[in-house]
């Protein structure tokens, strides 16, 4: 598996972001987190994951940059989704690009609701 870094790459570029409550400590919504996302040794895409940090960063595609942070708050916690064209140069207008973008709000939606079903 490529390896990937928790740093955000000063040339990179926000696409998507969003972020939702999830009534769960931040422990068990990481691990929760992390198995859903990690790809496993074989994978080609990169895979980074600090439990200390509750951060996960997954990259691909050349361009591809997705970070998950989950933030501990008085009621649960706060997950944060960005999508990033991690390169800065990527043509938004790129059709494997819009579909990505497309598709993100969704994604999204459903790994919340995957998590809260089993979290909350």
């Amino acid at each position: 598996m490529p390896n990937a870094t928790l740093r955000r790459p000063d040339s990179a570029v926000v696409l998507f972001e969003s972020s939702a409550h999830i009534k769960s400590r931040p422990a068990a919504l990481f691990a929760s987190l992390h198995r859903r996302l990690d790809p496993g040794p074989d994978a080609v895409s990169g895979f980074v994951a600090s439990k200390s940090g509750y951060r996960i960063v997954t990259e691909g595609g050349g361009w591809y940059r997705a970070e998950f942070q989950v933030i501990p708050d008085v009621k649960g916690c706060i997950i944060e989704h960005f999508v990033l064209d991690s390169t800065g140069s990527i043509s938004t207008q790129s059709r494997s690009v819009q579909k990505v973008l497309e598709q993100a709000p969704s994604s999204f939606e459903k790994l919340i609701r995957l998590l809260r079903a089993e979290l909350e």
